[in-house]
């Protein structure tokens, strides 16, 4: 989708459901840069958007294996990012998985092509844009 958002024809604004999730050890938080696609040349959390039919939370576990390997066991929703046009008017939800199985891999080599954890309070300076705001809401409220 273009960075304008989709238009129904009424001409009112669709707003997407975008899941990203926190996969966190020892005050790191895992991001994968982006190769491919909308944010290409940034580091963003793993994530997708909402099928129809999902809940957030299977969403969100389907996203993190798709693009991780990882299989997540324990979630919970922890910051949610409203939708601005810089993030194709994505409503954002980011979930918190306390608990997963799995050593993180590249999957989707054609969109991510690295796996790095960084540190909360150092990440890197091109963040993917929907990622930036619901990181940032999750270390000022100490949600992790």
């Amino acid at each position: 989708m273009s960075a304008d958002a989709t238009h129904e024809k009424d001409g009112s604004t669709i707003i997407h459901v975008g899941v990203q999730c926190f996969i966190i050890t020892d005050s790191r938080l895992l991001l994968g840069y982006r190769s491919s696609g909308f944010g290409t040349n940034t580091w963003g959390l793993p994530g997708g958007h909402l099928e129809q039919g999902e809940t957030i939370l299977q969403a969100a576990a389907r996203e993190l294996q798709e693009e991780t390997g990882l299989v997540a066991e324990r979630m919970r929703i922890a910051a949610i990012g409203d939708p601005i046009r810089e993030n194709n008017y994505h409503l954002q939800i980011g979930v918190l998985i306390e608990r997963w199985s799995g050593i993180p891999s590249i999957t989707q080599p054609g969109e991510i092509n690295q796996l790095c954890f960084f540190p909360l309070h150092d990440l890197p300076a091109n963040l993917l844009v929907s990622s930036a705001y619901i990181i940032e809401k999750l270390v000022e409220q100490r949600l992790y």
